[in-house]
């Protein structure tokens, strides 16, 4: 092949090579990127581009965020760097979709930090990755033409869980304040309840008889727990978090719980009294023996005591520590179901009462 026919091949390749690497560009997706609102600033924030970026081209993370309450207007706040670049890796978006792209994790709770006014339980802010097409040694080193920048297309909430606890208290007291006051002013007199705002409270928790009601307890503790989750991640997130069909069904079983042992109390149990309210009633059963009234301790209370306390222990942690509500295991919410299937049973094994001299 002579020399001349070389070049016209070459040149015949080339022709053919650059417009079909033109097409190739036009059908590549613009770059989008995807950050998942309600994160918050104690766990990694994720971000996604539909884009394959190494840590060698020097990713970078910037927000930007509208603080028109003080007057400083738009604001640049920090540029992080990710603590974990993962490239090539299938991701969704907000919409369900699948594509391969680029997981990054950033540390905003590090030295290099957001800071977040204590009113406030999260910040809006709109975030905006930028990379080189080339790798450097610095992102200072790359130069305008070769920088690629992509922003979100709408701004993204980031929580601070701290500051949403320490407002979720503050409520939960002054609604604990104004329900103790209510109460005073109406306090039950046949239930023999200190006359006072803690009195009037527990008087939500005791029976006609004036002992304190276990099933109410629960109830009372499993409402505490969940609405006082829901609120947190709430507010971390500026929406109602999803709530697992796990809870509602434990929620359902204590308010059940609540009715039943009310409908199945003995006569004597549905006659008011004034007993002063202690918190062995919580552990104690009243049988008849040989005509009289005995107290015993109840192994069926003792046991739905235990899986309540356990398993609100676990949601509360895990809920705080995960950064969303617990789904708690189906087998356990069986186990909580069957102690209170126990506790009702009670009324049954007790109720018969003991001939009299045996």
């Amino acid at each position: 092949m002579s020399r001349k026919s070389v070049v016209c091949v070459a040149m015949l390749m080339v022709a053919i090579w650059v417009p079909w690497q033109a097409m190739g560009e036009e059908k590549l997706s613009p770059a989008s990127l995807f950050m998942p609102d309600g994160q918050m600033v104690s766990h990694p924030i994720r971000v996604q581009v539909n884009r394959a970026v190494y840590e060698s081209l020097q990713p970078r993370l910037s927000l930007f965020l509208n603080d028109s309450l003080n007057g400083r207007g738009n604001k640049d706040l920090l540029t992080f760097t990710p603590k974990k670049t993962i490239p090539k890796q299938m991701l969704h978006d907000k919409d369900g979709h699948s594509y391969e792209g680029t997981l990054l994790l950033f540390d905003l709770s590090g030295d290099k930090h957001i800071d977040i006014d204590f009113y406030k339980t999260g910040i809006r802010v709109t975030p905006i990755l930028i990379w080189c097409s080339k790798e450097v040694d610095s992102l200072d080193e790359c130069s305008e033409a070769d920088k690629r920048k992509v922003a979100s297309e709408v701004e993204v909430y980031i929580g601070d869980i701290t500051h949403a606890i320490i407002v979720t208290i503050l409520i939960f007291f002054l609604f604990i304040s104004i329900l103790g006051l209510l109460l005073k002013l109406h306090n039950k007199k046949d239930i023999a309840c200190p006359d006072s705002f803690w009195g009037s409270l527990l008087s939500l928790l005791c029976d006609v008889r004036g002992e304190l009601s276990l099933s109410k307890s629960q109830m009372a503790l499993w409402t505490l727990a969940i609405g006082c989750m829901v609120f947190i991640f709430g507010l971390t997130r500026l929406e109602v978090p999803v709530i697992p069909e796990q809870l509602v069904a434990l929620m359902g079983m204590s308010i059940g719980t609540t009715i039943i042992s009310r409908m199945s109390a003995s006569p004597s149990e549905q006659k008011a009294g004034n007993r002063k309210p202690e918190l062995q009633d919580l552990l104690m059963v009243q049988t008849k023996v040989d005509g009289k009234i005995v107290s015993d301790t109840s192994l069926a209370k003792v046991q739905l005591i235990f899986w309540t306390l356990l398993t609100l222990f676990l949601f509360s942690v895990k809920s705080l520590v995960e950064g969303e509500l617990w789904e708690v295991p189906w087998e356990l919410v069986v186990l909580m179901g069957m102690s209170q299937g126990g506790y009702l049973a009670r009324y049954k094994l007790h109720e018969t009462e003991k001939p009299k001299g045996k």
